[in-house]
C-alpha cells in the first residue's frame, strides 16, 4: 500500500512538472523574443575581456555575465536592435535580435529547468502526499507567473540572479537531504556527485552580482560549527565547503573592491543619504573625508576609504538603517518588469492576477518569514532528529543570505534600487510559501503521531 501511494505521487508530480513546463513555454510567447535596457551594452562591452582573465573579475560586469554575453559581443553581425528605457517614458516590444536570442533562450531555459527542479526537491522535504503535491503547484506557479518569468526576456542579470539562484537552492536541499539520510552509504555516494556540482553553480551564481559573494560567507560561517560534530568532523565535503566558500569570498571581496563598479553606486549612496545632513558628513570628516569634494585629495580619499567608511557608518546608525527601511516603499513593491508590452500573451492580466497572490506586495512577509523561520528552529531542537537539524540549517542559511543581500543591495545604490532589490525581495516572499508548507507538514505529521501513540 505505501510502495503504491509513493508511486501514484512522484507519477501525479512528474505530470505537474511537465505541465508547468508545457504552460511557461506556451503562454509567454517565442522564447527568442529579447530586449535590452539602458545597461545592456556595458554587458556587451564587458564581455571582450579575456574569459578567465583577472579583468572579467575586476571590470565593470562580473564574470558569469562576462562569459554569456560573449555570445553578442561582435557589434556588427549581433546589432542590438529593440532597447527600452522607462525611466525617459519609453517601453517598446520584444523582438529577436541576431545573438541576442541565443541568450535570452538559455535564460529562458535556465529558468523552466531551475524552478521545475527547486520544485521537486523541494517536494521531497514534504511527508504528506497532498503538501507535496501543493508545494510542486506552488513553486511552480511562484516562478512561472509574469513577476518572475517575464524577467527572462530581459537581457540583464536578473534573470540568471534568479534562475540560478533556484538551482542553487535545489542542489543544497537535496545535498542536506543526503547528508542527513539514516542511510550512511547513499550521502556518500549522492554528494560525491552533487557537491562538486553545487560548487559549479555556487562560482557562476556568485560572479552574477557582488552582492551574492556575501552568501559564501553566510555558508562558511554555517559549515565551520559541522566540524564540531562527529557525524560530519571527518567529511570530505564538509571541509571542501568550508574551505572553498571562503576562499571564494575572499577573492570575491579583493576583486570587487579592486574593481571601479562599486564607485558610482557608493557615490549616489552620498549623494542622497550623506550630503544632505551636516551631521553625517562630519562623521565622515572625521573618518578622513576631505571638505572640499572637488578636489583630487577627496577623489583619492574616496577609491582608499569611501567604502569602509560607508561601512563603518552603516554598522553605528541602526537608527538611520531602521528609519530608512521604513520609509521606503520597495520592500513591497510588485516587480512586474517595466521594459516591455506583450499584446501577444492573451493570459497576461489573469496570470498577473494569479502572480498578485504569489507574490505578496507586504511588509508582513518579513515577519511572516522571521516566525516559520524561528519555528523551523524550535521543531529542530525539540525533535532532536538529523533530517530536522538539516532542514532548520537550511531555514537560516536562506534566511541569513537574504536579509545581507537584501539590506547590501538597498543600502548600496540609490538609483536604480527597485530592479537591484527585486531577487532578494522575492526570495522571502519564496522562502515564506516554502516554509509555510513545511510548518504545515510538521504540525500535521506530530499530530498523527501523537494519535497514533495515544490509540495504541
Amino acid at each position: 500500500m505505501m510502495s503504491f501511494k509513493k508511486t501514484w505521487v512522484t507519477v501525479a508530480i512528474f505530470c505537474l512538472l511537465a505541465l508547468g513546463a508545457w504552460l511557461r513555454v506556451s503562454l509567454y510567447g517565442d522564447l527568442n523574443l529579447s530586449i535590452g535596457n539602458p545597461d545592456t551594452r556595458s554587458y556587451v562591452e564587458a564581455s571582450s575581456a579575456p574569459a578567465f582573465s583577472m579583468e572579467a573579475f575586476t571590470g565593470r560586469r562580473l564574470f558569469t555575465t562576462n562569459i554569456l554575453y560573449k555570445l553578442a559581443n561582435d557589434s556588427q553581425t549581433c546589432p542590438l536592435l529593440a532597447v527600452s528605457t522607462p525611466a525617459e517614458g519609453s517601453e517598446g516590444y520584444r523582438a529577436i535580435q541576431p545573438c541576442f536570442n541565443n541568450i535570452v533562450l538559455l535564460q529562458n531555459w535556465i529558468s523552466i529547468l531551475g524552478w521545475c527542479f527547486l520544485a521537486w526537491t523541494t517536494a521531497r522535504w514534504i511527508t504528506t502526499p497532498l503538501y507535496k503535491i501543493l508545494m510542486v503547484i506552488l513553486v511552480l506557479a511562484f516562478g512561472f507567473t509574469p513577476q518572475i518569468a517575464e524577467w527572462d526576456s530581459v537581457l540583464s542579470p536578473e534573470s540568471l540572479s534568479l534562475s540560478l539562484f533556484a538551482i542553487l537552492l535545489a542542489l543544497l536541499q537535496e545535498i542536506i537531504f543526503f547528508a542527513t539520510s539514516e542511510d550512511q552509504k547513499a550521502p556518500f555516494l549522492k554528494n560525491g556527485f552533487l557537491v562538486p556540482f553545487w560548487l559549479v553553480i555556487l562560482i557562476l551564481w556568485a560572479f552574477i552580482r557582488d552582492v551574492h559573494v556575501y552568501a559564501l560567507l553566510v555558508t562558511a560561517a554555517l559549515t565551520l560549527p559541522l566540524l564540531f560534530l562527529p557525524r560530519f568532523r571527518k567529511s570530505i565535503y564538509v571541509l571542501a565547503v568550508l574551505i572553498f566558500s571562503g576562499v571564494l569570498f575572499a577573492f570575491g571581496t579583493v576583486t570587487s573592491h579592486n574593481s571601479t563598479r562599486w564607485q558610482p553606486s557608493i557615490r549616489h549612496a552620498f549623494t542622497d543619504y550623506i550630503e544632505p545632513f551636516p551631521a553625517r558628513v562630519e562623521f565622515f570628516q572625521k573618518l578622513g573625508m576631505p571638505k572640499d569634494r572637488s578636489s583630487q585629495e577627496y577623489e583619492a580619499w574616496f577609491k582608499e576609504k569611501a567604502l569602509s567608511s560607508y561601512g563603518k557608518f552603516l554598522i553605528l546608525h541602526p537608527g538611520f538603517l531602521v528609519s530608512t527601511i521604513f520609509q521606503a516603499s520597495f520592500f513591497e513593491a510588485d516587480f512586474v518588469q517595466p521594459y516591455f508590452k506583450a499584446p501577444e500573451v492573451k493570459a497576461r492580466e489573469a496570470l498577473l492576477i494569479i502572480g498578485r497572490f504569489l507574490h505578496p506586495e507586504s511588509y508582513a512577509v518579513y515577519v511572516i518569514d522571521f516566525l516559520l523561520l524561528i519555528s523551523v528552529c524550535y521543531t529542530a531542537l525539540k525533535s532532536h532528529e538529523q533530517r530536522m537539524y538539516g532542514l532548520a540549517w537550511l531555514a537560516i542559511w536562506t534566511f541569513l543570505y537574504l536579509a545581507i543581500s537584501l539590506l547590501l543591495s538597498y543600502f548600496g545604490d540609490t538609483s536604480g534600487t527597485r530592479r537591484h532589490i527585486f531577487p532578494s525581495v522575492e526570495g522571502f516572499r519564496l522562502f515564506g510559501w516554502i516554509y509555510l508548507v513545511i510548518n504545515i507538514d510538521l504540525a500535521g505529521t506530530r499530530a498523527l503521531s501523537q494519535q497514533n501513540l495515544q490509540s495504541s
